[in-house]
């Protein structure tokens, strides 16, 4: 069976092929384009200590957190899969100026970079142990991690729209729930977070996160965080 985690990796790539004119014709060039994605925002994904290759961060405990469209048959397709909508013109271009200010993005392999148009209302994340029993509220010890590094996967995942649409820069690194709520935010469609004081092995030992996402329009979103695919030791 084909992991939440390995699914949305082929989604990626399926979105990098569907932004193409032509399919062959991304493939070995330098040159990029941003190519934007907008899914309804229907389903929860999380992920534990999967950052600690990446960002060297072996203290504290972190999560990848991805909102994305329900699985859905489609057409032609023998297994269910997660699916585009139409996306705002306007937010893109917004987008496009704080991504590639100088318009250096002109080639054609297209990189895809994932928006939501649903508002979050709030957001919650409780250690549970193994049974499921709450340990502790960590929502206030988590928050945003940014890298420096413009890695082609992390295109547009720090970019805040609010809920008038408008794109307001980037979210910095640091940034608390209680701050990033505090924008009226259009949800993301990832995001990574570091959870200070909370011991990297308390999730492997048996623990995990569960989060909670309001959404706007009257949804709740839920996951028990996993151990990543890539995760550490």
């Amino acid at each position: 069976m084909i992991s939440n985690k390995l699914l949305l990796c082929l989604l990626g790539l399926v979105a990098i092929v569907s932004c193409s004119s032509d399919d062959d014709e991304w493939i070995g060039d330098k040159g990029i384009h941003l190519c934007y994605v907008c899914r309804p925002s229907e389903d929860l994904l999380a992920y534990q200590n999967n950052l600690s290759k990446e960002t060297g961060i072996t203290t504290y405990a972190d999560l990848q957190v991805f909102v994305t469209s329900a699985l859905k048959e489609i057409p032609g397709s023998t297994k269910p899969q997660r699916y585009t909508i139409k996306g705002d013109k306007s937010i893109e271009q917004q987008m496009a100026e704080v991504l590639d200010p100088k318009n250096e993005f002109s080639g054609t392999m297209p990189i895809p970079v994932e928006y939501r148009l649903e508002t979050c209302k709030d957001i919650h994340i409780t250690l549970c142990d193994k049974e499921g029993n709450s340990l502790m509220d960590v929502t206030d010890k988590a928050h945003f991690y940014v890298s420096d590094l413009r890695l082609f996967d992390s295109y547009g995942l720090d970019v805040l729209i609010d809920s008038s649409k408008t794109v307001l820069g980037r979210i910095k690194d640091g940034t608390s729930i209680k701050e990033y709520l505090s924008y009226n935010p259009m949800i993301f469609s990832e995001a990574r977070f570091i959870l200070d004081g909370v011991e990297r092995t308390s999730c492997p030992e048996g623990s995990y996160c569960r989060i909670e996402i309001e959404l706007g329009n009257g949804t709740t979103l839920t996951a028990k965080s996993s151990v990543g695919w890539y995760a550490g030791e």
